[in-house]
């Protein structure tokens, strides 16, 4: 081997192991980044969960509301008639 050939060999070798290392580096960013996408998404899942379950509490308070809302309408219009009919009879 002459000595251009052994500059290519040391040029190419030396950007070999330059390669070789920032690869190793970025695989090792990227499993870190992975890990905390994961991270988010177990936290996003239990977010879900709990809007779930605040969801679910909040239908059966409307529908306790929507089999209330008849009864105490029909009670404040019997309360207000009561009213009324008790205003008139003060005011003779």
């Amino acid at each position: 081997m002459n000595t251009a050939e052994q500059i290519l060999v040391i040029v190419l070798a030396a950007f070999l192991a330059l390669f070789i290392g920032l690869s190793i580096a970025l695989v090792v960013t990227l499993m870190k980044l992975v890990k905390k996408m994961h991270m988010v998404a177990d936290d996003a899942q239990e977010i879900v969960g709990k809007a779930r379950e605040i969801a679910g509490k909040v239908d059966s308070v409307s529908d306790m509301f929507k089999k209330t809302a008849g009864p105490l309408a029909f009670g404040k219009f019997f309360i207000n008639m009561a009213e009324t009919v008790a205003k008139h009879k003060r005011e003779k």
